[in-house]
């Protein structure tokens, strides 16, 4: 079971603590605020919200999108959020599984950490799903899988991102990946340009 997070903020989100949690610095000063007021805006205000109750339950969010739509930065601002309310979580981008899941990782305790992260964080925000590369046809993805499954089996949420439609998702990936996801995350089509953060 997810971790029971504060219901309101009260931790500083630091320099420090999105570098631990692995967001890239181009995203550390997203907001939901910077947003312009349209449909999305409003679903992912309510998540954010209610964040420690969507952590508690292990439920998460699928955001799809164009290509520099805002998907990523409206991940992170959820992530800050977790933290700011006491939780962990980690940023990975869906093509650095096989970095994390292998042993190309500096040492060994560096890669244990990793997955220990990926694996235990309240929040995981998975970046730009299927844009890793993997052909379940020929036998890949089942790190990717293994990941996701872990985190459902443990009751952990996951934040997905992708410019592939959640509806699309079954000519890329298993039927159980698919199914895993359908369990876990609601779908919400973000359908801005890339917003800027000051």
């Amino acid at each position: 079971m997810g971790r029971r997070l504060a219901d309101k903020r009260g931790y500083p989100v630091t320099r420090a603590a999105l570098i631990r949690a692995g967001v890239p610095e181009r995203y550390w000063k997203a907001s939901l605020r910077a947003i312009e007021d349209c449909p999305h805006k409003k679903r992912l205000s309510r998540f954010l919200v209610d964040v420690h109750k969507h952590v508690q339950k292990g439920s998460g969010l699928y955001l799809e999108g164009d290509f520099e739509s805002g998907k990523t930065s409206a991940a992170v601002a959820l992530l800050k959020e977790v933290l700011r309310r006491g939780g962990s979580a980690y940023f990975l981008k869906a093509k650095d599984i096989l970095r994390v899941v292998y042993d190309d990782m500096p040492s060994p305790d560096g890669m244990e950490l990793a997955i220990r992260l990926v694996r235990d964080a309240d929040l995981l925000v998975l970046d730009d799903l299927s844009a890793e590369g993997f052909n379940p046809k020929k036998g890949g993805g089942a790190e990717l899988e293994g990941i996701v499954r872990d985190r459902y089996d443990t009751n952990r949420s996951l934040l997905v991102t992708s410019n592939r439609p959640a509806k699309a998702l079954l000519e890329h990936y298993t039927q159980a990946f698919v199914n895993i996801l359908r369990r876990t995350v609601s779908v919400i089509k973000i359908e801005t340009a890339q917003w800027e953060t000051k």
